[in-house]
């Protein structure tokens, strides 16, 4: 697995012992299902997820960590651990590309239809 940025805001005041307690976000789940212009599945379209800063995704769902990027034969794929805030996602298939933005919050489920042209 990995490990989301953690960060806190702490006011150290002379001669007083603070406690700070960092959370890893748990990330959001998202459900992207790629599609050709009559709305047929693309089975194994390669999606890659990107952040501004760091990794976007720690794929690990009950200690095992998925490590590939493609969609099934129904054109879906489920990333568990995105991290929150804005993501871009590359979608290529058959020479064909997409990109969109999503903006997932800390433990919501976003479901993602991308058109492929």
């Amino acid at each position: 697995g990995g490990h989301f940025p953690m960060r806190a805001r702490v006011t150290v005041v002379a001669g007083r012992t603070t406690d700070v307690v960092l959370r890893e976000p748990t990330g959001a789940k998202i459900v992207v299902t790629v599609v050709d212009p009559r709305g047929l599945p693309c089975p194994s379209a390669r999606i890659d997820v990107q952040a501004r800063q760091g990794d976007a995704v720690f794929d690990v769902t009950d200690g095992v960590m998925r490590v590939d990027d493609f969609t099934d034969e129904r054109g879906r794929r489920t990333f568990a651990r995105v991290r929150p805030g804005k993501a871009r996602l590359v979608v290529t298939w058959r020479g064909h590309l997409a990109r969109t933005t999503i903006d997932a919050a800390d433990g919501e489920t976003k479901d993602v239809h991308v058109v492929v042209r």
